[in-house]
């Protein structure tokens, strides 16, 4: 073989050894930045009353997950604290006829 083929094999040896190292992500660890919020329902006199009110707090932007409790009347809401807020939320509740106030937060 000749020295060029031989330093050409080389390199493309290398390029791909070292490939994996140059595009690997750095292992840091993600925090979660979701929070949940559990909301007070007033107004919620039946069953239906539950889809109305988790159509209003998941249209709101940065909404994650929601769960609606009859028996409870509370809803429990997971978002991104960077998009909205507890306030948010329950202004979209508000203005869907069912005023809540927060009940609990945590991250």
């Amino acid at each position: 073989m000749s020295i060029k083929t031989l330093s050409l094999l080389l390199s493309v040896l290398l390029g791909l050894l070292l490939m994996p190292t140059i595009y690997a992500k750095p292992s840091s660890q993600v925090q979660n930045s979701s929070q949940t919020v559990v909301l007070n329902v007033q107004n919620m006199t039946c069953p239906m009353c539950k889809y109305t009110i988790k159509k209003a707090l998941s249209s709101v932007s940065g909404t994650e997950n929601v769960s609606i409790n009859f028996a409870d009347k509370t809803a429990t809401v997971t978002f991104n604290p960077q998009k909205t807020n507890s306030s948010a939320l329950t202004t979209a509740t508000k203005n869907a006829g069912y005023p809540t106030t927060v009940q609990s937060s945590k991250k």
